[in-house]
This record gives C-alpha cells, structure tokens and sequence, in this order.
C-alpha cells in the first residue's frame, strides 16, 4: 500500500518538475524574443542613418566642402558583356635580326568585339590524321543566345 502511495507523490513530484522547466523556458524565450525586437529596432534605425549619410545630396555637400569639385564632362563608357571571353593576344616572333616592334595598349575607350550568337551545341573533338596532333573545343554557353568556343592543343 505505501508503495501506491510512493508512486502517486513521485508521479505529482515529476508534473511539478515538468511544469517548472517548461514555464522557465517559456520566461528565456520571453526574455529572448524582447531582446531581438530591440535589436532589430537598432539594426533599423542603424540602416536609416547610414542610409541619410549615403544620400547624393549629402555627399555632394561634403565632397564640396572638402574642396572636390564637380567634373566638367563626364565620359561614359561601354557595356561589356561577361559572358564572352576575350581573344588571346596574338604574339608574333621577330625575324633574327630585327628589333622587335614596341607594343602599344589598346586605347582605353577601346570595345571587344561582338559575340555571333550561335545556337547552344556539345563539344567538338575535331583531330587531325596527318600530324597525329590533336586539339579540343570546349564550348560554353552563358545564355541561350550566344556560345563561344576555344581551342587548345592536347599535351604531347
């Protein structure tokens, strides 16, 4: 009979238990949600003033105010696509004898050439039967509409 009686105190003992851990933890997530409100409440008003000092406005007025002065011609320059690669530099030996001719850089307002838009296809492996050599294109498509393609000669 005292057993029953063990049973039914330990059994009320555990409830009581239970009920404590679980109102202590709904007091943390009380406690924790509070604090990411205010958090999120400084993040914001934080947004807000960095946003305020970015304005145009107000670095115009404070790149005027440290003397910077606004440019009298602006140049835009072109899009360039990043989906097309640029060519290899061509680089041509000289001939024994003759200096080798200075090389210039492309001026700066220079535009790479126009991707052809071909449609997508799978690598080409073409090989040549006469030399034994050969080489591999890789073709990459970056949208539907254009593909490029490589070649490289195969390690001997």
């Amino acid at each position: 009979m005292w057993i029953s009686g063990l049973l039914i105190v330990g059994s009320l003992l555990a409830v009581v238990v239970g009920d404590a851990l679980i109102t202590q933890g709904q007091v943390r997530l009380s406690s924790t949600q509070r604090a990411l409100t205010a958090a999120e409440a400084a993040q914001k008003s934080l947004q807000i003033a960095v946003a305020m000092k970015a304005a145009p406005p107000v670095v115009v007025s404070q790149a005027k105010s440290q003397g910077l002065v606004a440019a009298s011609q602006v140049v835009y320059l072109p899009q360039v696509p990043l989906n097309v690669p640029l060519p290899a530099p061509r680089i041509v030996a000289a001939a024994a004898g003759t200096p080798a001719a200075p090389s210039t850089p492309p001026p700066s307002n220079a535009t790479p050439p126009k991707a052809t838009s071909a449609p997508p296809s799978s690598a080409v492996t073409p090989t040549s039967a006469s030399t034994g050599a050969s080489s591999t294109a890789s073709t990459t498509a970056s949208s539907p509409t254009s593909s490029t393609a490589t070649t490289a000669p195969a390690p001997r």
